[in-house]
Order: C-alpha cells, then structure tokens, then sequence
C-alpha cells in the first residue's frame, strides 16, 4: 500500500529441485592466476575455464584440471562452447585475440587470431553463430559457411558491452 494506491502479487517458490552440490571450489589454477571466465562443454561433462595468464583448462567428469592451451602474454575475458569447438577471446598486449580449440580431448591443437585495435571482451557462439566484441571498435562475426571469425562493422561508437542473438539476428549491448 502507498497512500490510498494498493497492489498484490503472489509468489510461488519450487520445492523439491536439488541445488548442485559442486558451485564451488578453491582456484585449481597456479597461485596469482585468476579465473575470468568459464562455460560447460557441450555435453555438460566438462568445465573449461579462461584464466588471466593466457591459459585455457579443462575440468573433467571425476574432477581432474588439466591446461588445454596457453598464450604468454594474453589474457582471456570470455569463453563458450558449442558443436564440439571451444572458443575464447581476449587481450594480447593492446590487440584483441580469439581462439578456438576443438573440444575433443586429445586435440589441444588451436587455431589463434590476433587482432589489431582493441581487446575482444564479450562472446556469443552457439556452433552456427557467433559474434565477439570489444570496447573499441573491433567486432567479428561468425561465418559458419567458412568457419573463420571475420570483421564486421561496429554500429555503435560507443563501447560494445555485451553480445548476442536474437532471433537469428547478432545484437550488442553499448555502453
């Protein structure tokens, strides 16, 4: 009630759902390190994890950490998962850096772009479809016809925040 006004609305609360037991855990990674970001695979089996030294890890089913990937000087700040492929953007130096790994645990080969002008902070990837951006000006597309991230034209000048789709159409979310 405020004043004569009054409204009222009835929540309803699950019970019953189990809570996952396995939200939490100490750092794995080496101490100084810093996790930036993670995603399950696509068969939500694993945990992969980006970290602050340019590192990729992977969490398995019984809970072993192993390093899939490392770039010395880079520093990952989104990663995704989609099809079998592992994605990750980030920084090296002031450059944006994209890399993608191949799910499959015995391949820790990756293929790896670096991109002058801004680092690459935001992902969206499903497997088909897949935007990345940045603050600056960088924004890639996609094209799953070629596999390959290409560059796209920012519609913004202010700062892109936040990636995604909607209806099959890429969005971003500005500053």
């Amino acid at each position: 009630r405020a004043g004569a006004a009054a409204a009222s609305l009835d929540i309803f609360v699950r019970n019953g759902a189990p809570l996952p037991s396995d939200l939490a855990w100490e750092n794995p990674l080496p101490q100084g390190n810093s996790i930036t970001a993670l995603a399950f695979g696509s068969d939500a089996e694993k945990l992969y994890f980006a970290a602050t030294d340019g590192s990729i890890w992977e969490r398995n089913r019984s809970g072993k950490f192993r390093m899939r990937h490392r770039i010395e000087g880079a520093r990952f700040g989104a990663i995704a998962t989609s099809g079998g492929r592992l994605v990750a953007v980030g920084a090296i130096a002031s450059a944006g850096l994209i890399v993608t790994l191949s799910e499959d645990s015995t391949d820790d080969a990756a293929e790896s772009a670096v991109l002058p002008g801004s680092p690459l902070t935001a992902l969206s990837f499903d497997g088909s479809a897949g935007i990345a951006a940045g603050p600056g000006p960088q924004l890639l597309l996609y094209n799953s016809v070629s596999g390959l991230w290409e560059p796209a034209e920012s519609p913004s000048f202010d700062a892109l925040s936040a990636v995604g789709f909607a209806d099959g159409i890429p969005r971003v979310l500005t500053a």
